[in-house]
């Protein structure tokens, strides 16, 4: 997780969401010393469910990653994109554009 993050040169405290498969102290650990809010799933183990709390959070991360997973659905679905990149102006208005890659 260390390497994709670095390349995209985020600004630090940017939240990084993750599905359930990343949560992992080795990821967590990354996004703490490189000062980025981790948005990672809770994955519940067997012999110990998740708490009201962490269910909650979940809820919350999936309303957000389903934002963005429909709109690069779109993407490809509309303009036969395979691959999509992110690109943020900091402006006045704070703009955000997708440009499908071809």
């Amino acid at each position: 997780m260390e390497r994709p993050l670095a390349k995209a040169k985020l600004p630090q405290g940017t939240p990084v969401y993750a599905d359930k498969g990343h949560d992992s102290a080795g990821n967590k650990g990354v996004l703490k010393r490189v000062k980025f809010k981790s948005r990672i799933m809770h994955k519940g183990v067997r012999g110990c469910k998740l708490t009201e709390r962490e269910q909650r959070i979940n809820v919350a991360t999936s309303k957000t990653k389903y934002k963005a997973k429909r709109t690069f659905g779109s993407i490809r679905r509309r303009f036969h994109g395979g691959i999509a990149r992110y690109v943020h102006f900091n402006s006045a208005n704070g703009l955000s554009f997708l440009y499908p890659a071809c």
